[in-house]
């Protein structure tokens, strides 16, 4: 296996723009970048804090089972009998129902025939097979629905993180975009200037805070909690960084200004400091030169 260095500059440049993303002195050069970029930007690093902020929620799975366990014990009675009659296989998803079946095929999902429940959601795998009589009483059937309930699970943690990542990229694009326009017409009330896209990508990239919402979710079931302070800390962010972008404006393009004049610096003659560079264009004859070269033989 060899040692990607392209790739991993790639992503210590990321991580370098996330870190970027909380410090409004960046802003100025972050206001550089294509909306495109920005769009980007937003989802995946979304992405990304999703899929390691449900590291967090691994103690809730661990004590999912025993949770479930624990409320069952607190039935006396719990029977279920349903009458289910298919002239065909019925396939919901992963759940397929074929009364007419006596014996399950080995197909991934939730297998159910008249006298068995079949379960198996890891190909190459035994599917766990239990009888549609022990489910009658669910209360003798505690064990093995409680290992189907963890294998379900597990095998519904993709699906979970997906639906997350999408829920929440859908709920900040909103608070994104009512925050800029907010921003743009408190700031034009009372007669200020502001970009449009200034307002629309420091939102953008200000939304790193709101990003906070999926750290602290494991821990807290109060909304207040959840989402009010990180969009107050999100909201206070925007207002110090676009006040920032506005007061420093000016002195941002004198320092750019003169970067590009330093740029051009160096890529001038290496010896004009020295005159050397003057000196020589000054006394080059082109006829020396060509009788020179025709004297030595070189073609």
């Amino acid at each position: 296996m060899t040692y990607d260095y392209k790739k991993a500059m790639d992503l210590k440049k990321y991580f370098k723009k996330a870190g970027e993303q909380i410090n409004p002195i960046a802003y100025h050069d972050l206001m550089q970048d294509k909306y495109r970029y920005v769009i980007k930007h937003f989802l995946v690093l979304l992405l990304l804090l999703t899929v390691i902020s449900s590291v967090l929620y691994i103690p809730k799975f661990i004590i999912l089972p025993q949770q479930f366990e624990n409320e069952f014990q607190k039935f006396d009675t719990f029977s279920l009998d349903i009458d289910i009659a298919t002239k065909e296989p019925v396939n919901f998803g992963l759940l397929t129902i074929d009364t007419t079946a006596t014996e399950p095929p080995e197909k991934r999902g939730i297998y159910i025939t008249n006298d068995t429940v079949q379960v198996q959601f890891l190909p190459f795998t035994t599917p766990s097979r239990a009888k549609t009589s022990d489910f009658k009483d669910l209360t003798k059937a505690t064990p093995t629905i409680k290992a189907n309930l963890i294998l379900g699970t597990i095998m519904l943690i993709p699906y979970l993180i997906f639906l997350m990542w999408f829920y929440h990229a859908i709920k900040f694009l909103l608070l994104i975009l009512l925050t800029a326009a907010a921003a743009i017409i408190i700031t034009r009330t009372f007669r200020g200037e502001i970009k449009s896209s200034y307002a629309l990508k420091t939102c953008f990239y200000g939304s790193i805070f709101l990003m906070l919402e999926l750290f602290i979710q494991p821990f807290s079931s109060s909304w207040q909690v959840n989402a009010l302070v990180p969009y107050i800390i999100y909201a206070i962010f925007v207002i110090i960084t676009l006040i920032f972008l506005k007061v420093t404006e000016k002195d941002y393009h004198k320092y750019k200004k003169k970067k590009t004049e330093e740029k051009k610096e160096e890529h001038r003659d290496i010896f004009s400091g020295t005159k050397i560079g003057k000196h020589a264009e000054e006394n080059i004859d082109p006829e020396l030169i060509r009788k020179d070269i025709e004297k030595h033989g070189v073609r």
